[in-house]
């Protein structure tokens, strides 16, 4: 079902189809498991996406802003320069 067109479509549940499905899930739950989330794509998606200043994909995408926040994670505010 499409929310935007309000249709239903068909999907042919083939074999491959469906051990792609159960490979896609059982990716996810091991990320899930392991507590680490990918990084943002930060691709054309992210440009209207309403969890943009959530996620911040311009600040995670620059490796340079990555380290320096990294640098002052656990510095007390005042000792920050």
């Amino acid at each position: 079902y499409h929310a935007s067109s309000r249709r239903r479509r068909e999907i042919a549940i083939t074999p491959e189809l469906r051990r792609l499905v159960e490979t896609t899930v059982a990716a996810i739950r091991a990320m899930l498991a392991s507590g680490v989330l990918p990084p943002p794509a930060n691709d054309a998606r992210c440009r209207e996406c309403s969890l943009k200043e959530l996620c911040e994909p311009e600040a995670i995408a620059r490796k340079d802003r990555q380290t320096a926040l990294r640098s002052t994670l656990f510095m007390p505010d005042d000792a920050q320069a």
